[in-house]
């Protein structure tokens, strides 16, 4: 499917995190999350969905039978997503991807990973110790699900999708800044996800790969956060599509402003999940659809 798994790092990983123990508490917050429709109707080869689950990132990416998972929201809305992955005929996920420790990323992890066959975590390296992280791993290892730590230069081909890690090159002091990046491409179209990367990170990603981040779809960065979304960097991005994942009055004031005026400036079309619903983008013979309240 992949490149050989570094099976070796991915057991240090998981005895190193069983041994560091939880010592610090989540902050929750609950999100007021409309349920999750019927299947969708798709007549095309391949979709993305962007979920609403609320302020977090929960993206499904379904290519020749094959689902992907990255990121899986709040613990809050654990349901809402498990409900929606339930209705769109998931039962296995060859990959998901944590893009960093964050709560609002990983909240829903431990209960995918109980309800569906999960074939590969793949997460970076920079950990923590909170309780939402440790129980992700103790279920991977209870599930006999592979861990491995991510690197630049992994590629995954799933289905007809094809996969690139761009980031992290190394481990930053940030949790933000550790966000698994990944180029997807499928369909002849290609889509960025940069998680919660801020400035810093954009940064490096610019100077390690430059133009080659030119996609068709981009998942804004940070939920619509002014600490991401650089002109710079959405100058090479140049999307025609971008996608806000963000909960509706959320306290961060996701997407910020300036973010959006950044947005209106490329001329890309934009949604958003706490406007829009769930959003998914159908690729059809190399044509982009999007399908909004899903």
């Amino acid at each position: 499917m992949r490149k050989p798994l570094r099976r070796a790092a991915a057991l240090l990983l998981g005895s190193f995190l069983l041994l560091s123990g939880c010592t610090v508490s989540d902050v929750l917050q609950s999100y007021q999350i409309d349920p999750p429709p019927a299947q969708v109707q798709q007549t095309g080869s391949a979709s993305v969905h962007y979920i609403d689950v609320g302020q977090g990132d929960a993206t499904l990416i379904q290519t020749a039978g094959k689902n992907i998972l990255i990121d899986s929201g709040t613990r809050a809305s654990s349901d809402i997503l498990l409900n929606y992955l339930k209705a769109q005929g998931v039962t296995e996920l060859e990959l998901c991807v944590a893009t960093h420790p964050h709560e609002d990323h990983i909240g829903g992890m431990p209960d995918v990973i109980n309800e569906f066959t999960v074939k590969e975590l793949y997460m970076p390296t920079k950990t923590t110790t909170t309780k939402i992280f440790q129980s992700m791993v103790e279920t991977a290892q209870q599930r006999s699900v592979t861990i491995t730590p991510a690197k630049v230069g992994d590629t995954f081909t799933i289905g007809d999708a094809s996969l690139q890690v761009l980031f992290p090159d190394r481990e930053y002091k940030d949790l933000n800044n550790n966000s698994v990046t990944i180029q997807l491409s499928l369909g002849g179209k290609t889509f960025l996800f940069t998680g919660d990367n801020e400035k810093e990170s954009e940064s490096a990603i610019v100077s390690n790969f430059g133009n080659a981040l030119k996609s068709d779809v981009f998942q804004a960065g940070h939920h619509g956060s002014d600490t991401s979304n650089t002109a710079g960097f959405l100058q090479l991005v140049s999307p025609s599509i971008i996608v806000i994942s963000c909960g509706e009055g959320n306290s961060y004031g996701h997407p910020h402003e300036k973010v959006l005026q950044r947005f209106d400036q490329l001329g890309a079309a934009v949604y958003r999940t706490d406007l829009d619903g769930t959003i998914v983008i159908t690729i059809d013979n190399g044509t982009l659809s999007v399908q909004k309240g899903a």
